[in-house]
């Protein structure tokens, strides 16, 4: 995974990234995606669902915040597994396999 894309992930999931340290702290980020996400989701339903007009849109950005929390919960999970880490390793890695040697 490239600098900039690991850039926008943090920035859409923060709260994924930041609490993934320890297993406290990833139980209580799932906690807060999978809980937080359809509470949210069910007061922004019932504010579109007073207007009239904005009614039909009521499922579509519930599901749209659902799925932001089960992404959230995964990408938690991902980052505490260090299946998604930080690009900063892998350069210097990269770096130091292209660094010239003593035999060039």
């Amino acid at each position: 995974m490239d600098a900039k894309t690991y850039g926008i992930m943090k920035k859409i999931f923060p709260i994924a990234f930041a609490l993934s340290g320890g297993v406290g702290q990833l139980i209580l980020g799932i906690l807060i995606h999978l809980l937080g996400a359809p509470i949210v989701g069910f007061v922004v339903g019932a504010i579109l669902g007073i207007t009239i007009i904005l009614l039909p849109l009521a499922p579509i950005v519930g599901s749209v915040i659902g799925l932001y929390g089960t992404a959230g919960a995964i990408i938690g999970i991902l980052v505490f597994a260090k299946v998604i880490k930080e690009p900063e390793a892998e350069v210097a890695e990269e770096a130091k396999d292209d660094a010239p040697t003593d035999a060039e």
